[in-house]
Protein backbone atom coordinates (compact mmCIF):
# COMPACT_ATOMS: atom_id res chain seq x y z
CA UNK A 1 0.00 0.00 0.00
CA UNK A 2 2.65 2.57 0.97
CA UNK A 3 4.45 2.07 -2.23
CA UNK A 4 0.79 2.81 -4.05
CA UNK A 5 0.71 5.64 -2.38
CA UNK A 6 -1.76 5.06 -0.26
CA UNK A 7 0.47 5.91 2.61
CA UNK A 8 -2.58 6.30 5.27
CA UNK A 9 -3.49 3.27 4.92
CA UNK A 10 -0.58 1.63 5.14
CA UNK A 11 0.35 3.02 7.83
CA UNK A 12 -3.15 2.10 9.82
CA UNK A 13 -1.97 -2.29 8.72
CA UNK A 14 1.67 -1.25 10.02
CA UNK A 15 0.26 -0.12 13.43
CA UNK A 16 -1.38 -3.02 13.92
CA UNK A 17 1.60 -5.44 13.09
CA UNK A 18 3.65 -3.24 15.07
CA UNK A 19 1.40 -3.38 18.07
CA UNK A 20 2.70 -7.67 18.51
CA UNK A 21 4.52 -8.53 21.26
CA UNK A 22 7.73 -8.87 19.55
CA UNK A 23 7.47 -6.76 16.27
CA UNK A 24 9.92 -7.77 13.01
CA UNK A 25 12.07 -4.53 12.53
CA UNK A 26 11.22 -4.21 8.90
CA UNK A 27 7.51 -3.54 10.24
CA UNK A 28 8.68 -1.07 12.57
CA UNK A 29 11.08 0.66 10.40
CA UNK A 30 8.33 0.73 7.07
CA UNK A 31 5.67 1.85 9.91
CA UNK A 32 8.44 4.56 10.69
CA UNK A 33 8.67 5.63 7.39
CA UNK A 34 5.10 5.63 7.02
CA UNK A 35 4.76 8.10 9.87
CA UNK A 36 7.08 10.70 8.60
CA UNK A 37 5.61 11.02 5.40
CA UNK A 38 2.85 11.91 6.67
CA UNK A 39 4.34 14.32 9.32
CA UNK A 40 4.45 12.24 12.19
CA UNK A 41 8.55 12.70 12.76
CA UNK A 42 8.09 11.90 16.67
CA UNK A 43 6.55 9.07 16.13
CA UNK A 44 8.42 7.80 13.34
CA UNK A 45 11.45 8.15 15.64
CA UNK A 46 10.09 6.07 18.10
CA UNK A 47 9.01 3.63 15.35
CA UNK A 48 12.38 3.57 14.60
CA UNK A 49 14.08 3.56 17.65
CA UNK A 50 12.53 0.17 18.36
CA UNK A 51 13.31 -1.06 15.18
CA UNK A 52 17.22 -0.79 15.79
CA UNK A 53 16.60 -2.48 18.97
CA UNK A 54 15.09 -5.25 16.90
CA UNK A 55 17.63 -5.22 14.35
CA UNK A 56 20.01 -5.11 17.26
CA UNK A 57 18.46 -8.29 18.94
CA UNK A 58 18.56 -10.12 15.33
CA UNK A 59 22.43 -9.00 14.68
CA UNK A 60 21.11 -7.58 11.51
CA UNK A 61 24.45 -4.87 10.94
CA UNK A 62 22.95 -3.67 7.43
CA UNK A 63 19.50 -2.91 8.07
CA UNK A 64 20.54 -1.63 11.39
CA UNK A 65 23.13 0.86 9.31
CA UNK A 66 19.71 2.15 7.47
CA UNK A 67 17.70 2.34 10.69
CA UNK A 68 20.31 4.59 12.67
CA UNK A 69 20.51 6.87 9.19
CA UNK A 70 17.13 7.79 9.37
CA UNK A 71 17.51 8.29 13.56
CA UNK A 72 20.18 11.17 12.30
CA UNK A 73 18.14 13.09 9.82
Amino acid sequence: MFQLGRVAEAEKELAIAAGSDEPDGVVLEHWGDALAKLGRRDEALSAWRRAETAFQKSKEAGKLSIVRAKLVK
